[in-house]
């Protein structure tokens, strides 16, 4: 029998984790090497315990939604996703080396919608919160594989090995192969530049396009990964090389990386310094690249604020949708920016509209939920 969608009595909040203070602690820290994966030694004592198998399963239970997956090793295809209802619970989802994907978790989890928030404030940048938990002696947590995203990893419950590759020889061209899709072999990729055990409090940090794998050990492992979505939203160096080119602005080589040094192009300070001109066309295009991050600054944090105070199915609903459409629409219109026309918001095409309803009917539909 589906859940319906009405079940929202939720457990009260408690002891509410101060993450502003973790941020403020690695915020610095992960600016010095923007471009180098490092590894935080405790610098997130907060994050301890905020988020352990017992808090997923208690929320679930006490009428909260999560969007999940499970993962396991496949010996067809090596590596292979699924939808996982949590109901069933987490202990199920780790069985036989499996790991639980929660993306998208500040969506419906209020503990992680504050930890998105304070990180929103904090890079004042797009970043996404998933959550990963893997059972103990997992040979492969996740395969070897390399995100269009940077990653600042938070360890929040037990221990996980990682191995970070350098990411510096590979093209952007690279991001769309078989590595990325999560189908490497560590063998193709030489020694790693970090191959270190993440503990409670400590935090990893792994540029855009850098490779990566984990496993575990006799823990079990809960974390946190914040994305820092430049990419995602044409925030990246390449869009900015393409929006320079098609104003007559001169190209940017840009085969060697993936990521704008830190700040920029959230910043139109850091954005000129590193284009190292501040003519008109360059000056135009830093200030449109900054407007379209602080759209989606804050479109993110009214996703995130929802959810601290509603995280029934059915608000998830509404509030996904809201902010599918709108980022889409900014997305688009940041896209033409890009291609050489002026930024114009314009509606959203019929069919855009209904993918995204789908996609959230599905994802409750997965969790088996109704959807009267």
């Amino acid at each position: 029998m589906p859940w319906p969608l009405q079940v929202v009595a939720l457990l009260p909040i408690t002891n509410a984790v101060q993450w502003d203070a973790a941020w403020r602690r690695i915020v610095p820290q992960v600016e010095k090497t923007w471009s180098e994966a490092s590894i935080l030694r405790d610098v997130a004592p907060e994050a301890i315990g905020s988020v352990t198998l017992e808090t997923l399963d208690a929320h679930v239970q006490g009428g909260g939604f999560l969007s999940a997956r499970r993962g396991a090793p496949s010996a067809e295809y090596g590596w292979e996703t699924e939808p996982f209802q949590m109901r069933s619970g987490t202990a199920k989802a780790l069985e036989q080396q499996g790991t639980l994907i929660l993306n998208g978790v500040a969506e419906s989890v209020p503990e992680c919608a504050r930890c998105a928030l304070a990180a929103l404030d904090a890079f004042e940048a797009p970043a996404s919160l998933n959550c990963y938990a893997t059972g103990p002696r997992a040979t492969v947590a996740a395969p070897p594989h390399a995100d269009a995203q940077g990653v600042l990893v938070l360890q929040t419950c037990g221990s996980q090995r990682w191995r970070v590759w350098d990411g510096r020889p590979f093209r952007a061209s690279e991001l769309n192969t078989k590595l990325t899709a999560g189908k490497g072999s560590a063998l193709t990729l030489g020694e790693p530049y970090l191959d270190v055990v993440l503990k409670e409090g400590d935090a990893l940090y792994a540029p855009a396009g850098w490779p990566h794998a984990t496993s575990t050990s006799e823990d079990a492992s809960v974390h946190l990964t914040l994305g820092l979505d430049h990419a995602i939203f044409g925030l990246d160096r390449f869009s900015l090389a393409r929006a320079l080119a098609a104003r007559g602005g001169e190209r940017l080589e840009v085969d060697d990386a993936v990521a704008l040094p830190f700040w920029a192009p959230i910043n139109v300070g850091a954005t000129l310094q590193y284009l190292g001109r501040s003519d008109t066309i360059a000056r135009d295009v830093a200030v449109a690249f900054a407007a379209h991050a602080y759209r989606i600054v804050e479109a993110q944090a009214r996703l995130y604020e929802d959810c601290t105070e509603d995280a029934s199915p059915a608000a998830w609903r509404e509030r996904w949708r809201r902010w599918a459409d709108e980022s889409c629409a900014y997305v688009m219109a940041h896209n033409a920016f890009i291609a050489g026309d002026a930024f114009a918001l314009e509606d959203l095409d019929e069919e855009i509209i209904r993918q995204n309803d789908l996609f959230a009917q599905r994802e409750l539909s997965n969790q088996g939920y109704s959807m009267s």
